[in-house]
């Protein structure tokens, strides 16, 4: 099994997990140039596949400009309105803040 669908298998059965709840996601992807075809087609999925069991925000941490593209065309895909330079944090600890911030405020 590659990567991405490992990745994926992983966030389908998180997500079995918090369904009937809300919750945030959180990637630290600092590593991360791109994805291909593939890998991109299956990060559009585990991101659809989150939205529909309660996955309310999301946060990054994310310096490629070509990751930054390529998740900015996923989440417009799915009709995520909320622009993605307001989900990019340059660390953990701010991402997750941000989260903690969202889910508090619902």
């Amino acid at each position: 099994m590659n990567l991405s669908k490992k990745y994926t298998k992983d966030v389908l059965e998180a997500c079995e997990s918090f369904s009937n709840n809300q919750w945030g996601y959180f990637a630290n992807a600092m590593d991360f140039d791109a994805s291909t075809f593939d890998a991109n087609t299956n990060m559009s999925d585990s991101y659809r596949h989150c939205m529909k069991n309660g996955c309310v925000v999301d946060a990054y941490c994310i310096s490629s400009p070509v990751a930054i593209h390529q998740l900015n065309k996923i989440r417009l895909e799915l009709k995520v309105t909320s622009p993605i330079e307001e989900r990019l944090f340059g660390s953990r600890k701010d991402a997750c803040s941000f989260i903690n911030n969202y889910l508090d405020s619902l």
